[in-house]
């Protein structure tokens, strides 16, 4: 399961990733192809983004893609700043690859990435875990921020060895896009790997879009069972999932 961080990053990896000969007289080097935000809205957009550091600007870009329901906004760019930019769009739901090719003298740099477009969901699932390794934990408090669109919380599940609280409670819309969360242990738990601790389920309006969800850092507290435990600040970890992503 591929987490996200409570905290938000959009890197980007400006490097060539290596080389490799197709024949004696070509040489095929790999590019890192990214795409911005993925899992997008069919007929929304999506930035694919390529970053080529060996390419000089101004040197053309071939973006093709794996399905006819994709539109490629151009389908041929030019490099600028090691970088070369196309829009992305769907007429239809599926994980779809995009690849770029760009070729200079006998030298073809290549790469591809997928990007998944889904309906409007109606609800989806997130999934916090925490990372290890955590000792004795005894009480966690924090809060969770999630974009607009979220209509309401409808309810969760947790890790047995914790009794859980929220506030709002199931079945009521977040209160200025927060939903308060407390877990506690009389005997502490040990967290030793980044398997999900809390599920909670939150219902999208019609035309909510794809919210998501980040921990607000100033609302986390813990305590530990065991006082002479190292006490470490949990590091969240969070992943979501909506009911329309099926690929």
């Amino acid at each position: 399961m591929k987490w996200r961080y409570a905290t938000p990053l959009m890197l980007l990896l400006v490097a060539a990733c290596g080389s490799g000969g197709s024949g004696p007289s070509s040489t095929t080097i790999p590019i890192s192809v990214i795409a911005m935000r993925s899992p997008v809205l069919v007929t929304y957009t999506s930035n694919t983004v390529q970053t080529i550091t060996t390419v000089p600007d101004g040197t053309p870009v071939k973006f093709t893609a794996s399905s006819p329901a994709i539109s490629l906004i151009p389908a041929t760019t030019t490099v600028a700043g090691g970088v070369a930019t196309i829009r992305v769009k769907s007429s239809a739901p599926g994980k779809y690859l995009i690849t770029a090719t760009s070729t200079v003298g006998t030298t073809v740099y290549t790469g591809s990435a997928s990007v998944t477009f889904i309906n409007q969901p109606a609800s989806v699932n997130l999934y916090i875990a925490l990372r290890p390794t955590i000792n004795s934990l005894g009480e966690l408090q924090f809060s969770i921020v999630n974009d607009p669109g979220i209509s309401v919380f409808q309810n969760y599940s947790s890790n047995p060895g914790f009794f859980f609280t929220t506030f709002p409670e199931p079945g009521s819309p977040p209160s200025n896009n927060r939903t308060n969360a407390a877990a506690i242990s009389a005997n502490g738990v040990t967290i030793a790997s980044t398997d999900p601790l809390f599920r909670l389920t939150y219902s999208i309006g019609a035309n909510g879009g794809l919210p998501g969800f980040t921990v607000d850092p100033a609302s986390v507290q813990a305590t530990f069972a065991n006082l002479s435990t190292v006490r470490p600040t949990p590091s969240f970890l969070l992943n979501w999932r909506y009911d329309t992503d099926t690929f």
